[in-house]
């Protein structure tokens, strides 16, 4: 007689063993899909870069201009506050004024970058961007 827990361990191994784990945690895509997101055999890959980077742009210009009316607004505040309150914001916006400005430096270099270093700056500069948006909105808190 096989007692309980051997049975269940036994029934666990099994069913382990007969699941096709090359398809675990892959989600499934049609064929139109896949032939969608391959690029076509006339289709240069220095096109795809240039239209990866002209969106990347597009997208930053829209967040830079939004962290820009953000610092305004933060500006508004400080002149409507009492003095200290004001001492403490001016410091900071002028801050983020200055984190701007090198972030609007960079985004024109941006224009300019090969497509080897594409990867690497567009990291370092949404992790910029995204810092400066972090300190804007504890500081408007």
């Amino acid at each position: 007689m096989i007692k309980w827990p051997s049975a269940v361990l036994a029934t666990g191994i099994l069913l382990v063993a007969g699941c096709d784990k090359s398809e675990w945690n892959v989600p499934k895509i049609s064929s139109s899909e896949q032939q969608q997101q391959a690029p076509s055999s006339n289709e240069k890959p220095g096109k795809m870069f240039q239209a990866e980077r002209s969106e990347y742009l597009k997208t930053t210009r829209q967040e830079l201009d939004q962290l820009r009316t953000e610092i305004d607004a933060l500006q508004v505040k400080a002149n409507n506050s009492g003095a200290a309150l004001k001492a403490d914001l001016d410091q900071k916006i002028q801050g983020f004024q200055t984190d701007l400005r090198s972030l609007e430096e960079k985004w024109q270099q941006i224009k300019d970058v090969s497509e080897s270093r594409w990867q690497e700056i567009k990291l370092s500069f949404s992790a910029s961007i995204e810092k400066l948006k972090k300190s804007i909105h504890e500081t408007a808190g």
